[in-house]
């Protein structure tokens, strides 16, 4: 019976042209998102790898003054100091961008991969993030996670929603029933046919995008499954969904409109709501608080010598021992202890900023048993490595990277009388560590309503025949 209705189905596919036109469209519109995606992803790497060279390009240069054994090099003396060197190397840093953000845009395209390195160079003035339209922030990106959240259902609403009531409506189910052993049987496989038709843009775009990322650096062949396993599980969800709305025998005219009222509401209403209400829960950090912070940095360096230096003794008190008779170590004691106080200042602010975006994300995670599409949005999003989870685990490297760089270049200028090419060698480098990838309890929502769905399509297999 399988192959007779399949056969029987595609046969009715080819005959409505309608059809074929709307899955060439969407088949277009996937391809065109994913296109999307490797634009952006083209254009930061790029960035990236001219902000590299360009670092590598100072390193080399100022490496070549260190590479003495003597101090004959009149320009060595000036570059020991730790605010020249920082200034002559132009320290940048890049996030890991992943080839899945291509599927993903996510936030990757607000938050730059680029980061100054250098410790006086704090990380609310980043001179390499760019002014983002208005407009673009506000319509977003047309990627393939947007693809496959809110256009892939519209499709599979759009052959499925009249399955059965248009045999009903055209007075063939007496018909069918005599002919059949279960009409619900029947039914299941026809709507899961149309299932199988509406994957097909899912599918090619699966395919293309196999193409695409994997002959990229960094590619997961992992991480691309989970992907997709993402979207299969989301696709299930839709089709179990159907087979419960089947057994109400509803009109099709009702049909359409209640499984488009479950799009709306799924999709638009309750993640705005929740959006509305996270905005006015978690509101944004005080644009006051970071001027408070400008003014604090720039005023630092005048503080009294004897606030600076206990500040830094409160810290080492190893400095006690070392002999500030001549002014010069005075200077190097409150250069060290200005850069401090000002990271210590910034890295405050940002802790309380990352604290309540951990807040925020934690109230959007509780609300996915209200919200499962957010739910999906962010395991994609986690797999991608471009939501704002991964931005944080980048600022916070950069942040830790900063921070040792500060005390090894200033307790080296503090403790000895030069700075070597071994010192110069031996500077911290940046921590590889790999975030979590924690995405599968966002979809346990989804995972329940997909189940629900499916028991109780069971359940009432016979109730609505």
């Amino acid at each position: 019976m399988l192959q007779t209705i399949f056969k029987y189905e595609w046969k009715q596919l080819l005959r409505s042209k309608g059809v074929l036109a709307a899955l060439l469209l969407f088949g277009t519109i996937a391809v065109f998102c994913l296109q999307q995606g490797q634009s952006i992803y083209t254009f930061q790497q790029k960035a990236i790898d001219s902000a590299t060279a360009k670092y590598q390009r100072n390193y080399k240069k100022v490496q070549a003054v260190f590479d003495t054994l003597t101090y004959t090099n009149p320009g060595i003396i000036d570059l020991e100091e730790p605010f020249s060197l920082e200034w002559q190397l132009q320290d940048v840093k890049a996030k890991e961008v992943s080839p899945l953000s291509i599927l993903t845009i996510g936030q990757s395209d607000i938050y730059t991969p680029l980061m100054s390195g250098q410790f006086n160079k704090p990380i609310f003035k980043n001179d390499f993030a760019e002014f983002q339209n208005p407009e673009k922030l506000l319509v977003g990106n047309l990627d393939m996670s947007f693809f496959v959240l809110f256009i892939f259902p519209l499709l599979f609403i759009a052959l499925a929603y009249n399955v059965r009531s248009a045999d009903s409506e055209a007075g063939i189910s007496p018909l069918l029933s005599t002919q059949v052993t279960s009409i619900v049987q029947l039914l299941n496989i026809r709507l899961f046919f149309r299932w199988l038709i509406s994957m097909l843009p899912l599918i090619a775009g699966a395919i293309a995008s196999l193409v695409v990322v994997a002959k990229l650096d960094a590619f997961s062949m992992l991480s691309w499954l989970q992907w997709w396993g993402v979207a299969l599980l989301y696709a299930l969800f839709w089709l179990f969904l159907g087979v419960l709305m089947l057994r109400f025998r509803l009109s099709s005219l009702v049909n359409a409109i209640a499984f488009t009222s479950i799009w709306i509401l799924l999709l638009v209403a309750i993640p705005g709501l929740l959006n509305t209400w996270f905005n006015y829960k978690f509101p944004s950090t005080n644009k006051t608080e970071l001027a408070e912070y400008r003014d604090y940095d720039f005023k630092a360096w005048d503080q009294p010598f004897e606030l600076q230096e206990a500040f830094l003794l409160e810290r080492y008190p190893r400095f006690k021992e070392l002999n500030l008779a001549n002014g010069m170590d005075s200077i190097k004691f409150k250069s060290f202890g200005y850069a401090l106080m000002v990271y210590e200042k910034e890295k405050q602010l940002y802790n309380q900023m990352s604290a309540q975006k951990n807040r925020l994300a934690s109230a959007e995670q509780n609300s996915f048993w209200l919200n499962p599409a957010g739910g999906v949005m962010r395991s994609l999003a986690t797999i991608s490595k471009t939501g704002l989870q991964a931005q944080q685990q980048f600022e916070e490297k950069v942040l830790a990277y900063r921070e040792n760089k500060l005390k090894y270049l200033f307790e080296k200028l503090v403790t000895q009388p030069h700075f070597t090419k071994q010192d110069f060698e031996g500077m911290p480098k940046m921590a590889d560590g790999r975030g979590k990838n924690g995405f599968m309890s966002n979809l346990l929502p989804l995972l329940l309503l997909t189940i629900i769905c499916m028991v109780l399509g069971i359940l009432f297999r016979g109730k609505f025949s």
